[in-house]
């Protein structure tokens, strides 16, 4: 998902139910725009343009004007009906979607939610029209990204506190913030889905090799390039991978509270298995949490994963030591 991809946000009405939601007009408009169209405000453009690093730029994006539907809420349409009623209705209205990678149909009464597996188009109601974190989510599953799970025992999909593939669950946690304008927003995304979008290149990395020095790995919203002078960031990475058997393997990341992330439990670091196409949170057994903390480690068989260090800064860039046993 690297380049320019933009999406069509299109507001509409259900046939019998005419008012337009509050705020309504043009403040309404307005604010959609502020949030899909451009980085100047925390919305969605800047949450996908800035945890891509600008790999991904959704720059042309549109939010057109409301468009009325020829479907009733009172019928209780499904997700799928509803979509299909917003590009017909689009398509009447002389709109041209064909520059447009996604679709982001937004309708002015409760509705079923969500996206279609392998659709480009998403569906939200009015609660969800602000939150960041539903629709960041349901964008993810348009990008083609599964929900994410933690690993259990048992296997709990929506489990992941560290990825926007897991909202609004979170297993149980709540690792969202509230913006002033944009209300439910957070977290960040995690490195199995970052790899996936090619969000993370190969040389942002480490690989996992036995008899290697520490690694030091930088918050995945850190540019390994460009850092300001004076900051030792020789050989830093944004995460390490540890191949397992078959076409599994582990990830390690690094999280600090700021950011996308100013809401997660700790700077800490956090580990996933993906396996399946699907990746899974990993708990720390010994405290019973899903993070590690300097001191603390992990093993999979021969193979452990030690935290040494977490340094925190104001200024500067923070940064966590592993040792890779």
């Amino acid at each position: 998902m690297i380049g320019n991809k933009k999406w069509a946000v299109l507001p509409c009405r259900f046939s019998d139910v005419r008012m337009n939601i509050y705020p309504p007009g043009i403040k309404f408009l307005s604010d959609l725009k502020d949030c899909f169209e451009n980085a100047f405000n925390p919305g969605v453009f800047r949450y996908f343009q800035e945890l891509s690093l600008g790999r991904f730029d959704p720059t042309g994006s549109k939010v057109f004007d409301w468009l009325d539907l020829n479907l009733s809420a009172a019928s209780q349409p499904g997700r799928a009906a509803t979509m299909a009623a917003a590009l017909t209705a689009a398509a009447q209205a002389g709109i041209n979607l064909a520059p447009y990678e996604f679709q982001v149909v937004l309708v002015n009464a409760a509705a079923d939610s969500g996206a279609i597996t392998g659709a480009k188009t998403i569906l939200l109601h009015p609660k969800d029209f602000f939150s960041i974190t539903l629709a960041a989510h349901e964008l993810g599953h348009a990008f083609g990204l599964n929900d994410s799970w933690s690993e259990g025992p048992p296997a709990t999909p929506y489990g992941d506190p560290f990825d926007i593939m897991s909202a609004e669950t979170f297993g149980g946690t709540r690792p969202t913030f509230t913006d002033p304008r944009f209300a439910s927003s957070g977290p960040g995304i995690s490195v199995p889905n970052l790899l996936w979008l090619e969000w993370i290149t190969p040389s942002e990395v480490f690989q996992y090799a036995n008899g290697v020095p520490d690694v030091k790995l930088v918050p995945l919203d850190v540019q390994l390039s460009g850092w300001p002078d004076g900051v030792a960031w020789s050989g830093a990475h944004r995460a390490i991978k540890i191949p397992l058997s078959g076409d599994a393997f582990l990830t390690v990341e690094f999280r600090v509270r700021s950011g996308w992330d100013k809401a997660i439990a700790a700077d800490c670091v956090v580990i996933h298995r993906v396996t399946g196409g699907n990746s899974y949170l990993i708990s720390n057994a010994t405290s019973q949490r899903p993070f590690w903390v300097a001191g603390e480690n992990y093993f999979e068989g021969s193979r452990g994963i030690l935290v040494q260090s977490i340094d925190v800064r104001a200024f500067g860039v923070s940064t966590a030591t592993i040792a890779l046993k």
